[in-house]
């Protein structure tokens, strides 16, 4: 089950921050003041972060733990 939760909980993020970067461009000009984002931008991009973050480092530990378990423990 893990072996797919990550990876989409990693693809979750990445589309959050697709939708992040069209929040920010729909108008037709971006906004890289600070302080000048709309507030369901912040929402999103933080959202989006923490999700491609976990998303990637449960993918990075299923995948270590995967070739661990190969191993003889007494080595």
């Amino acid at each position: 089950m893990s072996r797919l939760l990550s990876p989409g909980l990693a693809l979750l993020g990445v589309a959050l921050l697709a939708l992040v970067i069209w929040l920010d461009v729909r108008d037709g000009s971006p906004t890289m003041q600070k302080g000048t984002q709309p507030w369901e931008v912040v929402v999103t991009e933080g959202i989006g972060d923490s999700l491609l973050v976990s998303g990637l480092i449960g993918t990075w530990r299923t995948f270590k733990n995967r070739g661990a378990g190969d191993k003889d423990p007494r080595e």
